[in-house]
């Protein structure tokens, strides 16, 4: 019974931060917006483009974010 309640809290915890938080930097280009190309060999400026992920912006919406806003009352 006590590990189902731990489970239960820690679960409730996650979604209260995601209330709070609801982006987390972008596992590809790590917040900074843009990751260098793969075929570039250098770190000039050309070798960069815009993150596909986040589309930019560095941001991603976590995971329970995306069930709190789906599963809304």
């Amino acid at each position: 019974m006590s590990l189902a309640l731990f489970i239960a809290a820690g679960i409730a915890g996650y979604l209260i931060h995601c209330a709070l938080w609801p982006y987390k930097p972008c596992r590809l280009c790590h917040g900074r917006k843009r990751h260098m190309a793969p075929t570039a060999s250098d770190e000039r400026s050309e070798a960069y483009r815009h993150c596909v992920w986040c589309k930019g912006s560095g941001e991603r919406l976590r995971l329970g974010t995306r069930f709190l806003r789906r599963h809304r009352a």
